[in-house]
């Protein structure tokens, strides 16, 4: 084979030159292989050249260098009489479309990378692989091969997939024989299935989650069809309604009612006359009280503390001293004497307006900043400070701040879980949330009775446990039983047939990649593309 015919990739075509550009691009010069050609309206071979004309393309890159042909194209004559046209161009069907500035291989190797990476993110990789082009680009040649759709499966596969917010949800369909997707439709309304599946009539199964939407959707657009309710969403539903008994359900310690710890520590409630402690301030207005400060008593436990060996933080914190004090105490060899302070219950301003302020507050008056307005209209010249420090004594006590509620015990993913993935702590903090609540362990056990009717696919055990559900007094469990009666022959079917929709998740896990990689762009067109492009 000709060298030149490896570099180009066909046999219909032959390298004249090779040069190497200026920004480093490869330039092929090729020239067509065949003598002659056929008339595209005829289809009359010709080998009647009619005249040269070039055309410039991008190839496939070699070795991370971006590829150009120069192909030197030709015209011929067509002699068939018949023939409308006279002079036609040479075509290359399979390498070159017509009028087309990329060869056929390198548009669908820029098609893969699209699919795989999308607009942007492609764009950098195709740069990267020695084919420049914009996302822009990328992005049209994804809508241009856009598949119109797989055939009309026997077995399909319904579920939703958000597409963004607020709740907006699309639909994915997925042939469950082929696991493939079949198409993806732009909401999930009823009557856009219900439309989808009459276009596409053959579809004898659906498997499906227990929505409203879809249940109904399938009921419009495919009466005859089978429905089958996924048992991954069955034992899901029944696993939500005993984490809604949990919920319910107070935690081990703590009463059932929000205010029963507040009322247990609640103060004692106000004289209902709101009468103040007393109505007349003393005669004097003062009173000798003993200082705060460190006396003969603190002088000779300071000592005594210290002659123990203990450090001076240590005896500052015992007798509620500093260690500035505690050292000055130390060194004196004499107890000091004992200090008396004059403590003053009314500041001297206010004494003259203590009766209006008695007056105001047995008339339920009780903002300082009002009181202290209305003493200042009166001639009061003190500050605001002395009126809120005096009625603040004439409020009741505070009652006692509410002690925090007791942690709930961590049994919500041990509940929750199948009980062969727990371990041996799990188990044991399971079985004594169990034995602390009847009720909890009544739920729990209808899940492991449906667990274990699931797992053997055994439908007369199913209908005895909805049937225990549905008398078992638990609210979630009975709203659940109904639900199940409504939907009651898609419920049965999951135990009697072997589809779920299991391949249709994998593909939404899929999908949100892909709409990840959009960048804001992943509209139902170019979001179909990618997923049903890449099968």
């Amino acid at each position: 084979m000709d060298p030149g015919q490896l570099l180009v990739g066909t046999d219909r075509w032959r390298v004249g030159t090779l040069a190497l550009e200026p920004d480093g691009a490869v330039l092929l010069s090729v020239v067509p292989a065949a003598a002659q050609a056929r008339c595209p309206a005829c289809g009359t071979p010709s080998a009647r050249r009619h005249s040269w004309y070039r055309r410039t393309a991008r190839d496939l890159p070699w070795r991370g260098h971006a590829v150009r042909l120069r192909l030197w194209a030709r015209r011929f004559f067509c002699d068939a009489p018949s023939c409308p046209r006279q002079v036609f161009a040479e075509r290359f069907p399979g390498l070159l479309a017509r009028d087309a500035r990329r060869t056929e291989a390198a548009t669908r190797l820029l098609r893969a990378i699209a699919r795989c990476a999308g607009g942007a993110a492609g764009a950098r990789l195709a740069r990267v692989a020695g084919l420049p082009v914009s996302p822009d680009t990328l992005r049209r040649l994804l809508r241009a091969c856009a598949p119109a759709g797989a055939p009309t499966p026997s077995v399909l596969g319904v579920d939703e997939f958000a597409l963004g917010r607020p709740e907006r949800c699309g639909l994915v369909l997925v042939d469950l024989t082929s696991r493939r997707p079949v198409d993806l439709l732009p909401d999930q309304e009823a009557s856009t299935l219900a439309g989808w599946l009459r276009q596409h009539p053959g579809v004898g199964v659906v498997a499906r989650d227990r929505g409203q939407h879809v249940r109904e959707g399938v009921t419009l657009g495919a009466p005859a069809a089978v429905q089958i309710a996924d048992r991954f969403h069955l034992l899901r539903n029944v696993v939500d309604a005993l984490d809604d008994v949990r919920r319910q359900r107070p935690a081990a310690g703590r009463p059932a009612g929000r205010g029963a710890a507040r009322t247990a520590h609640a103060a004692p409630p106000p004289d209902p006359d709101g009468q103040p402690p007393w109505e007349t301030p003393p005669a004097a207005g003062t009173e000798r009280q003993p200082s705060t400060r460190a006396g003969p008593r603190r002088w000779a436990r300071v000592r005594e503390l210290r002659a123990a060996g203990r450090p001076v933080g240590a005896v500052g914190q015992d007798s509620g001293l500093t260690p500035p004090t505690v050292r000055r105490l130390l060194r004196r060899p004499t107890p000091p004497p004992q200090e008396y302070v004059q403590h003053r219950r009314v500041p001297k301003p206010l004494e003259p307006f203590v009766p209006y302020l008695q007056q105001r507050w047995l008339e339920g008056c009780r903002t300082g900043r009002v009181l202290t307005e209305e003493l200042r209209a009166r001639g009061y010249q003190g500050s605001g400070t002395g009126v809120r420090s005096l009625i603040a004594r004439w409020r009741p006590p505070k009652p006692p701040p509410t002690p925090p509620r007791p942690p709930r015990p961590p049994v919500r993913w041990p509940l929750l879980l199948d009980p062969a993935a727990l371990n041996e702590e799990e188990r044991t903090a399971l079985q004594g949330a169990l034995a602390a609540d009847p009720v909890l362990a009544r739920a729990y056990g209808l899940v492991q009775q449906f667990r274990a009717v699931l797992r053997a696919r055994d439908l007369p055990g199913f209908e005895a446990w909805l049937q225990a559900a549905a008398a078992s007094e638990l609210a979630p469990f009975t709203r659940l039983a109904a639900g199940l009666l409504g939907d009651g022959d898609a419920v049965r079917h999951a135990f009697l047939y072997p589809w779920s929709t299991g391949p249709v998740e994998g593909h939404i896990t899929r999908i949100k990649l892909l709409k990840r990689q959009g960048y804001g762009r992943a509209k139902i067109p170019l979001l179909r593309a990618r997923v049903l492009g890449a099968h």
